[in-house]
Protein backbone atom coordinates (compact mmCIF):
# COMPACT_ATOMS: atom_id res chain seq x y z
CA UNK A 1 0.00 0.00 0.00
CA UNK A 2 1.23 3.54 -0.74
CA UNK A 3 0.72 6.59 1.46
CA UNK A 4 0.03 10.20 0.42
CA UNK A 5 3.70 10.83 -0.42
CA UNK A 6 3.87 7.74 -2.57
CA UNK A 7 6.01 5.78 -0.09
CA UNK A 8 5.35 2.12 0.50
CA UNK A 9 3.84 1.45 3.96
CA UNK A 10 3.02 -1.68 5.90
CA UNK A 11 -0.52 -1.70 7.25
CA UNK A 12 -1.72 -3.63 10.28
CA UNK A 13 -5.09 -3.61 11.99
CA UNK A 14 -5.25 -2.19 15.50
CA UNK A 15 -7.65 -3.75 18.01
CA UNK A 16 -10.44 -1.39 18.81
CA UNK A 17 -12.95 -0.98 21.59
CA UNK A 18 -16.56 0.12 21.47
CA UNK A 19 -15.60 3.82 21.52
CA UNK A 20 -12.55 3.63 19.27
CA UNK A 21 -12.91 3.33 15.52
CA UNK A 22 -10.89 0.68 13.75
CA UNK A 23 -7.82 2.13 12.09
CA UNK A 24 -4.58 1.03 10.54
CA UNK A 25 -1.01 1.83 11.62
CA UNK A 26 1.59 2.92 9.11
CA UNK A 27 5.28 1.93 9.08
CA UNK A 28 6.16 5.33 10.57
CA UNK A 29 3.81 4.83 13.53
CA UNK A 30 5.15 1.31 14.04
CA UNK A 31 8.74 2.60 14.02
CA UNK A 32 7.84 5.34 16.54
CA UNK A 33 6.21 2.78 18.83
CA UNK A 34 9.26 0.49 18.52
CA UNK A 35 11.56 3.42 19.35
CA UNK A 36 9.50 4.36 22.44
CA UNK A 37 9.53 0.74 23.65
CA UNK A 38 13.32 0.54 23.25
CA UNK A 39 13.85 3.83 25.13
CA UNK A 40 11.59 2.68 27.97
CA UNK A 41 13.45 -0.65 28.19
CA UNK A 42 16.83 1.12 28.28
CA UNK A 43 15.65 3.52 31.00
CA UNK A 44 14.34 0.59 33.05
CA UNK A 45 17.62 -1.33 32.68
CA UNK A 46 19.65 1.72 33.74
CA UNK A 47 17.44 2.27 36.80
CA UNK A 48 17.63 -1.43 37.69
CA UNK A 49 21.44 -1.43 37.34
CA UNK A 50 21.68 1.60 39.66
CA UNK A 51 19.36 -0.08 42.20
CA UNK A 52 21.44 -3.28 42.04
CA UNK A 53 24.63 -1.29 42.75
CA UNK A 54 23.01 0.37 45.77
CA UNK A 55 21.75 -3.02 47.03
CA UNK A 56 25.27 -4.49 46.85
CA UNK A 57 26.81 -1.49 48.63
CA UNK A 58 24.17 -1.58 51.38
CA UNK A 59 24.49 -5.35 51.82
CA UNK A 60 28.28 -5.07 52.13
CA UNK A 61 28.09 -2.05 54.45
CA UNK A 62 25.37 -3.51 56.70
CA UNK A 63 25.75 -7.31 56.42
CA UNK A 64 24.01 -8.03 59.75
CA UNK A 65 20.92 -5.88 59.13
CA UNK A 66 17.71 -7.51 60.34
CA UNK A 67 14.41 -7.54 58.48
CA UNK A 68 12.67 -4.12 58.47
CA UNK A 69 15.77 -2.49 59.96
CA UNK A 70 16.25 1.09 58.74
CA UNK A 71 19.76 2.33 57.92
CA UNK A 72 21.01 5.64 56.58
CA UNK A 73 23.54 6.10 53.77
CA UNK A 74 24.37 9.32 51.90
CA UNK A 75 21.49 11.15 53.59
CA UNK A 76 18.91 8.61 52.42
CA UNK A 77 17.18 5.96 54.52
CA UNK A 78 16.80 2.35 53.40
CA UNK A 79 14.87 -0.57 54.89
CA UNK A 80 16.00 -4.20 54.69
CA UNK A 81 13.53 -6.87 53.50
CA UNK A 82 13.58 -10.65 53.19
CA UNK A 83 11.25 -12.86 51.15
CA UNK A 84 11.10 -16.68 51.26
CA UNK A 85 11.02 -18.79 48.10
CA UNK A 86 8.75 -21.75 48.73
CA UNK A 87 9.05 -25.15 47.11
CA UNK A 88 6.44 -26.33 44.63
CA UNK A 89 2.72 -26.45 45.34
CA UNK A 90 0.95 -27.25 48.53
CA UNK A 91 -0.57 -30.68 48.87
CA UNK A 92 -1.97 -32.69 51.75
CA UNK A 93 0.79 -35.23 51.91
CA UNK A 94 3.68 -32.95 51.10
CA UNK A 95 4.15 -29.66 52.94
CA UNK A 96 5.95 -26.73 51.40
CA UNK A 97 9.34 -25.75 52.68
CA UNK A 98 11.55 -22.70 52.19
CA UNK A 99 14.13 -23.30 49.48
CA UNK A 100 16.02 -20.04 50.03
CA UNK A 101 15.62 -16.44 51.16
CA UNK A 102 15.70 -13.45 48.81
CA UNK A 103 16.71 -10.11 50.27
CA UNK A 104 16.98 -6.50 49.23
CA UNK A 105 16.67 -2.88 50.24
CA UNK A 106 13.85 -0.38 49.79
CA UNK A 107 14.54 3.34 49.79
CA UNK A 108 12.22 5.13 52.21
CA UNK A 109 10.66 8.34 50.98
CA UNK A 110 10.69 11.57 53.00
CA UNK A 111 7.17 11.12 54.43
CA UNK A 112 8.10 7.56 55.52
CA UNK A 113 11.30 8.78 57.22
CA UNK A 114 9.46 10.90 59.80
Amino acid sequence: MLNEQGKRVKVIHVPHGPKQPKRELTEIELEQARHLRERAAEAFQEAQAEKDKIDVILSNTFPDAKSKEVVEMDGKKYQRWYLPELSGRRSRGRPQYIKRWHSGWTELRKEQND
